[in-house]
C-alpha cells in the first residue's frame, strides 16, 4: 500500500473531540496534541503519540480514545484512497472512494454478499455504506475500523 501521507481521507462523524479539562490543562499543550493527531501520517507515529499523551498525562479519557480511533480510521481512509467517511444517521455510515481507490474489489464483493451490514449505492458505486451494529460512537468506531483493516 502506498504511503497514507500521500492521500487525505476526511472523517465526518457526530462528536466533537477535544482534551478535557482535567485531563490537559494547559491550552497550548492541548494544541500540540491536535495538531500531532490529526497530523500523524502513520498508525505507528499516532501509537507514538497516544503513548506520549499516557506517559504524560495518564490514562486516555473515553472521548480522546474516540479521538484516536477516529485518526486511526482516517489514516485507513487514506491509505485505501478514499475520499470520505462520514455519518449519515443512527449507526450507519458512508465510505466514497476516490477514483483511484486501493479498496480490493474481490474483497468488497466477496463482503457484500455475505455481510448485510454492508452495501454499495446503485446510484454511484463509488459509495459503500456500512450500518454498524451499534449507536454507541465508541463501538461503531472499534467496527468502522475493523471493517477498513479488512480492505486493506
Amino acid at each position: 500500500n502506498e504511503d497514507p501521507k500521500d492521500y487525505f481521507c476526511q472523517v465526518h462523524v457526530p462528536q466533537d473531540f477535544y482534551f478535557p479539562e482535567n485531563y490537559i490543562k494547559d491550552t497550548r499543550q492541548k494544541m500540540e496534541f491536535y495538531k500531532k493527531m490529526s497530523g500523524a501520517a502513520s498508525l505507528d507515529e499516532l501509537h507514538h503519540i497516544v503513548l506520549e499523551l499516557v506517559d504524560r498525562f495518564g490514562k486516555l479519557p473515553a472521548i480522546v480514545e474516540a479521538m484516536t480511533l477516529t485518526e486511526e480510521i482516517r489514516l485507513f481512509g487514506s491509505a485505501l484512497k478514499l475520499d470520505k467517511i462520514q455519518w449519515i444517521r443512527n449507526n450507519s455510515y458512508q465510505l466514497l472512494a476516490s477514483t483511484e481507490t486501493t479498496i480490493n474489489i474481490t474483497k468488497l464483493s466477496e463482503i457484500i454478499k455475505s455481510d448485510q451490514r454492508i452495501s454499495l449505492d446503485v446510484g454511484d458505486p463509488r459509495k459503500i455504506a456500512i450500518a454498524t451494529s451499534s449507536d454507541k460512537l465508541d463501538l461503531a468506531l472499534k467496527e468502522l475500523k475493523g471493517i477498513l483493516e479488512y480492505f486493506l
